[in-house]
């Protein structure tokens, strides 16, 4: 009898934040602890936020924005590791995207799921690493409007003087 697992990885890892034009490389990891083969389908539907790059290791079939491997046999106490890229799209909502895989044995489904955060800004953010904020046309208008609510600020107190 087949006793399968599936567990899904990311890099950057679930729960990071990633921006547009970043690259995730997803990982399943198939294992099976049982005394017979485990033989099913592994499909990801992948949400909006994201393209498939590349289908990775194994022989999966791309249709749209699903990626399928068909009929995947993990040996009894054995495990196959399958991966592939995404990209994130320059159109993707900022947010919490999820995204879950699904391994079919039999009459039985088993799923890994991640999620990262889509923030503003372009590539080079994944990891984890939270956007820079502050530009210097950003920077100079916080200046200029802390000096203003200063410059309100001392107006307000010598009024209340000379009264």
């Amino acid at each position: 009898v087949p006793v399968p697992t599936l567990v899904k990885t990311a890099n950057p890892p679930s729960g990071s934040t990633v921006a547009p034009g970043d690259t995730i490389t997803y990982t399943l990891t198939l294992t099976n602890t049982g005394t017979a083969d485990a033989v099913g389908p592994v499909v990801d539907t992948l949400p909006s936020q994201v393209s498939i790059v590349s289908a990775g290791t194994g022989s999966a079939a791309i249709d749209g924005r699903s990626i399928t491997w068909t009929a995947v046999t993990v040996p009894a106490n054995g495990s196959v590791t399958l991966s592939y890229s995404v990209i994130v799209n320059a159109d993707a909502d900022l947010g919490a995207f999820s995204n879950n895989a699904v391994w079919s044995v039999g009459d039985q489904t088993y799923s890994g799921a991640t999620t990262h955060i889509v923030v503003a800004g372009g590539g080079g953010g994944g990891g984890g690493e939270l956007p820079m904020t502050g530009d210097g046309a950003g920077l100079g208008t916080t200046l200029m409007l802390a000096g203003a609510l200063s410059g309100l600020g001392l107006f307000a107190r010598r009024r209340l003087r000379r009264r």
